[in-house]
């Protein structure tokens, strides 16, 4: 295939692509994440990008990935496959269900539930079950492994979105003795096939230490970034989930900040604006949600 293509077709598909945006009328031009003040400054998930949620463990990772996964495919009828090497898929599964329910995860993982609980359970798994996810939770993964099995589910059954979690926990192609290298090769693999399967890759990864051994400065930075630069290098946008009060101590003074507190920082953004987006953590539902009264993002639902 030709791959030097002439600046006059290339200017061609740009504006096609402008005129394109324009008939949208302000409808997200991307996949939607459900986080409605995050997608106004994304945009939306697109496709060719690789998008990292970095935080410390605990911080909710993993709840902020397969939240967008779930309205990405239950709200958005998109199809999105998520890549689970921390949790077996039973695990994922029980989190979605919880998230769709809004049913206490203590009172889901004792199975005592009332009658209206039931019902809204029975609701939340036909949606799940109808909707386009998928999930692998294959441990030790491979960048080929992964790159293969979501090559196959494109082309049997469509895929829009890929979901890691996350990046660490991958094994290279390439063994060597550097990790660091290693998680470098990871990263910039992943980017690759964002570009090559020309849809999202939302990849989650472990902050180092510093986020939270620094006295008085929590808030995450890009150089919190675990084991690589080049995982910041690689990625399209980098978002930090980060909570106040996961770093207080029981003695600590109230500083007036509400415990459910939370944001999502927009560290990197190559296409657009950085910023902070207001989010609630609801850890009895193990999830983030919007804060009451946020304005609801437009978005094209397929």
């Amino acid at each position: 295939a030709e791959t030097l293509k002439p600046i006059s077709e290339v200017l061609k598909s740009t504006f096609d692509y402008i005129e394109k945006l324009s008939n949208l009328k302000g409808k997200l031009s991307g996949i939607p994440t459900g986080f409605h003040d995050l997608d106004r400054l994304l945009t939306g998930l697109h496709g060719g990008e690789l998008v990292l949620v970095g935080a410390r463990p605990g911080m909710g990772k993993t709840s902020v990935a397969i939240g967008i996964a779930q309205f990405a495919s239950v709200i958005a009828n998109k199809k999105a496959a998520i890549f689970s090497l921390e949790m077996p898929s039973e695990q994922i599964g029980m989190r979605l269900i919880c998230n769709a329910a809004s049913i206490n995860m203590q009172r889901i993982r004792t199975g005592i539930l009332s009658d209206e609980e039931w019902i809204r359970l029975g609701d939340s798994l036909n949606d799940l079950s109808n909707s386009g996810i998928y999930i692998d939770d294959t441990p030790g993964l491979t960048p080929s492994q992964l790159r293969s099995r979501c090559r196959r589910l494109k082309m049997e059954h469509g895929l829009d979105l890929i979901v890691l979690d996350y990046l660490q926990l991958m094994q290279s192609d390439k063994r060597t003795e550097n990790r660091q290298t290693e998680v470098s090769d990871i990263s910039r693999q992943l980017k690759g096939i964002a570009m090559e399967l020309q849809i999202p890759v939302l990849a989650c990864s472990q902050l180092s230490r510093r986020a939270a051994n620094v006295s008085g400065a929590h808030r995450p930075v890009l150089s919190d970034l675990r084991e690589s630069g080049a995982i910041e290098q690689d990625a399209d946008v980098v978002i930090f989930i980060h909570r106040e009060n996961y770093y207080k101590n029981q003695n600590d003074q109230d500083d007036g900040v509400p415990d459910n507190e939370g944001e999502l920082i927009i560290a990197k953004q190559r296409n657009g604006p950085i910023g902070t987006v207001d989010v609630l953590w609801q850890p009895e539902f193990v999830r983030y949600s919007n804060k009451p009264g946020t304005k609801v993002v437009e978005f094209i639902k397929e």
